[in-house]
């Protein structure tokens, strides 16, 4: 599954990135039941992912497939990406809160 998620930030990433002006940003702050989350983006030119929120045990997977796909995202993109989990302990609804909010940052990013 690590290389399909890959995949598809890649694939997201490069379908992006002719769409982003350099220097160009978004926010996002969204909720999915009891979790809050907050992503920030910014066309840099480098790929950076930084986040406070830990998914490595979702789905007894022991790898986090969300920051692979973000970090694959990030650098298909050349993307500066900031995730902040503001609440939340079920996994599929912050799971859901950083997508959300990922895709509301994205939106303002290439609206501007």
């Amino acid at each position: 599954p690590a290389a399909e998620v890959d995949a598809a930030g890649v694939a997201i990433g490069r379908a992006l990135m002719p769409l982003l002006r350099a220097g160009a940003h978004g926010n996002g702050v969204m909720l999915s039941a009891e979790a809050l989350a907050m992503v920030v983006v910014e066309a840099t030119g480098a790929s950076l992912v930084v986040s406070n929120a830990d998914l490595t045990g979702a789905g007894g997977l022991r790898t986090d497939l969300a920051a692979r796909f973000l970090g694959s995202l990030a650098d298909a993109a050349a993307l500066s990406l900031h995730v902040r989990l503001i609440e939340g302990e079920n996994t599929d609804h912050v799971l859901e809160a950083i997508f959300k909010a990922l895709g509301v940052a994205l939106a303002e990013a290439l609206d501007r």
